[in-house]
């Protein structure tokens, strides 16, 4: 069984109730069942929220799975699904599930910010430009949120907020409860503004792949496109 802990005392909550997690090696018969029951509803995209960043074993000792079989599991049922629905997305970057989506959000546009790093690349984006769409992790929770969108400009990324239509605080000590702060009404004005900048900036670079990421100094970077487009990046706050 999996259970939820509280963020404050990191004990169990007991208001919530446990969970268990998928066998492996069911996931394609769960997934082709579920996208039938949706296809007879009109629904043609399925988002499959955890493929993209969950990765487990299970020791059952009747026919237990490691995590690299786990993986093929994985890749044979996006695959499969790939042939029933019009688009596919997960969250989370392992690229094993990349490969098979049309659109990956959550993707991780920084490293852990060990002092061994110089600087940070955006690799992975590198790859997907211009093949995949993907997103940030979600803006509001990020601790700059300004530093949030010049990462997002750099790694030629979308935008993703999460919201809620009622008071936040009546998440807190459930499954939900990192959506604090949540409220629509909060971020409306925010999220339009930044969304309207990185509309602009999409509309120069839109279903280019980015073939060049330059550290010019510290604090900035030029990030070029295939269409010829550049684009130039200031963290510093200094006039360049």
């Amino acid at each position: 069984l999996q259970y939820a802990y509280s963020s404050v005392s990191f004990g169990k909550l007991e208001d919530v109730k446990p969970w268990v997690l998928l066998k492996p090696e069911l996931y394609n018969k769960a997934t082709q069942k579920i996208i039938g029951n949706l296809g007879k509803i009109g629904v043609t995209s399925v988002s499959f929220s955890e493929f993209g960043d969950n990765l487990y074993s299970d020791f059952s000792k009747n026919g237990g799975t490691y995590r690299t079989k786990s993986v093929d599991y994985i890749e044979k049922t996006l695959s499969e699904a790939k042939k029933s629905v019009n688009g596919i997305a997960v969250s989370g970057g392992n690229i094993y599930a990349a490969v098979y989506s049309d659109r990956v959000y959550e993707l991780p546009a920084n490293s852990s910010g060990y002092a061994i790093f110089e600087y940070d690349i955006p690799f992975v984006q590198m790859v997907l430009r211009g093949y995949v769409k993907y997103t940030t992790p979600y803006m509001k929770q990020s601790a700059d949120i300004n530093t949030a969108f010049l990462k997002a400009v750099e790694s030629g990324s979308d935008l993703l907020f999460s919201c809620v239509g009622d008071d936040g605080y009546k998440l807190s000590e459930t499954r939900l409860s990192d959506l604090f702060s949540s409220e629509f009404s909060m971020w409306k004005d925010e999220a339009v503004k930044y969304y309207s900048e990185i509309k602009k900036i999409s509309a120069e670079t839109e279903n280019a792949a980015i073939i060049s990421h330059e550290c010019i100094e510290k604090d900035f970077y030029k990030v070029s496109y295939s269409n010829g487009a550049a684009i130039y990046i200031n963290y510093s706050g200094e006039q360049k």
